[in-house]
């Protein structure tokens, strides 16, 4: 693969470009270091951009929240963005969603400052981080949007009419900039984009919905899906918690998640708009940019996943701290010393409660690999044997990273692949094995083939390897060396 390719391949949204950069060079490093050669790589140096993204993200959510007031606060939302498990999830997978967050908290940082400030500096800041807030991934345009506006906005009402003029200027120079920078890394990017949009158009991932909504809220406050697609064969319920299996019998989850925690960022919102200024403009517009990103999209007939809008963490988490914390102020402490120490526990039993919460979301991201990839292709090579034929259903749908560690697995796209394979194996004389992630799409798309593998009498269960996720559990079948129907005597 080249740097051109790696750069500027852009035939599916799926190329996070600054992303693959940053994990390209992470990888020639391990190399040089280890002193192995192309194609060779390793998954924690691809990873290690991801980490340090998701690390740096956490002490700059603290200095916003110090900016615009509250430290206290600030401290706090910190502290639950480590260890928020839709953060540590995306902290830890070779694409471009920490860095999403990351450069969403400095841009909002920057504009904060540059707005406060006047500086050219702090303008400067906030060009670069607005370049890669995009370049990381393209829904960042919507963030990147909203902050535009309320830069100019900010400009024209914060500044004194004798500044006016020199302020909005170098606003409208920092927008400029990163424009065009923008237009330079990205413009064989977008040229391609008419060549595969047509392919999405009209089949949203999402569906504008409230159940939608509610799926989008749930990973922003606690991390959990909402609840799971469907119950295939594949998938144990124990296994893989979801919000709605957590709120049966539990009430007073449901109450929290559903009640107390959108309240409490309703109040600290509130309060930091109140206060007006740059703090306001720049919590405005993360706010509105969440509505902004889903509804032009869906208006457009694009695809959007919950994971497209992460930098919700941001505005969720920070709004919900500084509400804990206005509402623990309110209360009648009987001095400012009692005050400032209740404020404090106030903030520390809000984390503890949704540290309670969570803990079965973030048992699983600690203890389960992202992608069972590696464990699962040695199993397969294990069960066909010798010479064996080992394939992967849907290789080409979200499948392909089976293939960086076997490059000689074989494709199995429908019911006919899979006849075919068999009267191979039988011909030959070897075993075959068949493996499998994304369940659901699977399933959906591919139901002739399912047809045989779920016959206990040609294919018998191997072995299920557990991920973060259900739809990246992958599953291993051995096939039992009966023709399937209607394929051989």
């Amino acid at each position: 693969v080249t740097w051109q390719e790696t750069l500027f391949d852009y035939e599916r949204p799926t190329n996070h470009v600054l992303y693959s950069a940053a994990a390209r060079v992470s990888n020639d490093a391990w190399r040089l270091a280890s002193g192995r050669e192309a194609p060779a790589f390793s998954a924690r140096a691809v990873r290690l951009p991801a980490l340090l993204a998701a690390a740096l993200a956490v002490p700059l959510l603290g200095l916003l929240l110090r900016d615009w007031g509250f430290p206290r606060a600030g401290v706090a939302a910190a502290f639950v963005l480590a260890l928020h498990p839709w953060h540590l999830l995306h902290g830890a997978e070779a694409r471009g969603y920490s860095f999403l967050v990351l450069f969403a908290i400095a841009a909002c940082l920057a504009l904060g400052r540059a707005l406060t400030t006047g500086s050219g500096r702090a303008w400067a800041g906030y060009a670069v981080s607005l370049v890669a807030l995009v370049w990381s991934h393209l829904f960042g345009v919507w963030l990147a949007l909203a902050l535009g506006m309320a830069a100019l906005a900010g400009t024209w009402t914060g500044a004194e009419p004798g500044l006016r003029s020199a302020r909005v200027t170098r606003a409208g120079v920092a927008h400029l900039v990163a424009g065009m920078l923008l237009l330079q890394v990205l413009a064989p990017n977008l040229a391609q984009i008419p060549g595969w949009r047509e392919h999405f158009v009209g089949r949203s991932a999402t569906q504008l919905s409230v159940a939608a909504i509610g799926h989008l809220w749930s990973f922003a406050a606690t991390g959990f899906e909402a609840r799971h697609k469907g119950a295939p064969p594949e998938r144990h319920e124990e296994m893989y918690p979801s919000l709605a299996e957590r709120m049966d019998g539990r009430p007073w989850i449901g109450a929290a998640v559903l009640g107390l925690i959108p309240l409490l960022a309703a109040i600290g919102g509130l309060r930091v708009l109140v206060r007006r200024g740059a703090p306001a403009w720049v919590a405005a517009a993360l706010a509105a940019s969440i509505p902004l990103a889903i509804v032009a999209t869906q208006l457009q007939g694009g695809q959007w996943y919950p994971r497209f809008v992460l930098w919700i963490l941001v505005p969720v988490l920070g709004f919900a701290c500084i509400g804990i914390e206005t509402a623990a102020e309110r209360m009648p402490w009987p001095d400012a010393r009692t005050r400032a120490a209740g404020v404090a526990a106030c903030l520390a039993a809000g984390i503890a409660a949704w540290l309670a919460l969570t803990a079965p979301q973030t048992a699983l991201l600690l203890t389960r690999p992202q992608l069972p990839s590696a464990e699962a292709v040695a199993l397969a090579r294990q069960v066909a044997g010798e010479g064996g034929l080992v394939a992967v259903l849907g290789l080409r749908g979200g499948n392909m990273h089976f293939v960086l560690y076997d490059p000689h697995l074989r494709e199995l796209e429908d019911a006919e692949d899979l006849a075919e394979l068999v009267d191979e194996a039988s011909a030959k004389g070897v075993g075959l094995a068949v493996l499998y992630a994304y369940a659901y799409k699977n399933r959906d798309v591919r139901p002739e083939a399912f047809r045989h593998l779920d016959d206990p009498a040609r294919f018998e269960e191997a072995g299920v390897l557990h991920a973060v996720q259900d739809d990246r559990m992958t599953r291993v079948l051995r096939w039992t060396g009966r023709p399937l129907d209607g394929a051989g005597p």
